[in-house]
């Protein structure tokens, strides 16, 4: 029974997670800058013990390097793309904690629509 609890509360818990988050890109010549704004809920804070992590994955299935990113703003800069650019997805990784317990994001998918 114990399981059961700990698994129903890591559904309820990623079922709505506390933060909300803003991604999207824009072009100044020929570089396309990709960003995501991670904004923790009322009660929650990064938690900066843990290393937050991105990495970039394209249409053609090519990825990036995994790199490092705080405090939930995530800038990357492509210069090497002539537009228009196919969607992109951030896959970023981090944990937020409020005072009582922290949450870790896996593997959470941001896609950039272009």
């Amino acid at each position: 029974m114990f399981k059961e609890i700990v698994v129903a509360a890591i559904v309820a818990s990623t079922a709505c997670p506390p933060y909300s988050y803003e991604a999207g890109s824009n072009q100044v010549d020929k570089k396309v800058n990709v960003y995501v704004n991670i904004q923790p809920d009322l009660g929650w804070k990064w938690n900066s013990k843990y290393p937050a992590k991105y990495r970039l994955e394209f249409l053609d299935g090519k990825k990036t390097e995994r790199y490092k990113f705080e405090d939930g703003k995530l800038k990357h800069i492509l210069s090497a793309l002539e537009p228009p650019v196919n969607n992109i997805k951030i896959i970023a990784s981090f944990t937020l904690c409020s005072k009582t317990t922290c949450l870790t994001f896996r593997n959470k998918e941001f896609i950039i629509k272009f």
